[in-house]
């Protein structure tokens, strides 16, 4: 089993930067859209505990999804590099900057598939 946990650092009107942990290790850095009352396409989801599955996206390839997101569905954990990559979905990459721009997130992304082992339960907090 993997816990992974979501641990937003960086949130402002702009975008939420996070850092993801699998079973209390640092995995890689995360970008997400703001909160913006987790309107479909335009934020960031709740904080919250959710299940999450590999999924085969026709755009991204491999990807995981998040499961039983109020409200919204189809959210995944894919790569990406700036806010413009996503609609809701949680970004990931190597590092994070000061202008919330994923660098590197095929390596992000690699590491977050690394981490992975049978059941993936899922934790976003502040």
């Amino acid at each position: 089993m993997t816990r992974l946990e979501i641990i937003r650092v960086d949130t402002s009107t702009r975008g939420c930067g996070g850092v993801l942990l699998a079973n209390e290790k640092f995995v890689c850095m995360t970008l997400e859209l703001p909160w913006r009352g987790n309107r479909v396409n335009e934020s960031c989801i709740p904080s919250g505990q959710y299940d999450v599955m590999p999924y085969m996206s026709k755009r991204f390839g491999n990807a995981y999804m998040i499961k039983d997101v109020p409200g919204r569905s189809g959210i995944l954990f894919h790569k990406g590099n700036t806010l413009v990559d996503t609609t809701g979905c949680i970004l990931l990459g190597a590092q994070l900057t000061d202008s919330l721009t994923l660098i590197n997130s095929v390596a992000g992304y690699r590491a977050f598939e690394k981490s992975l082992e049978g059941q993936i339960l899922l934790e976003i907090r502040y």
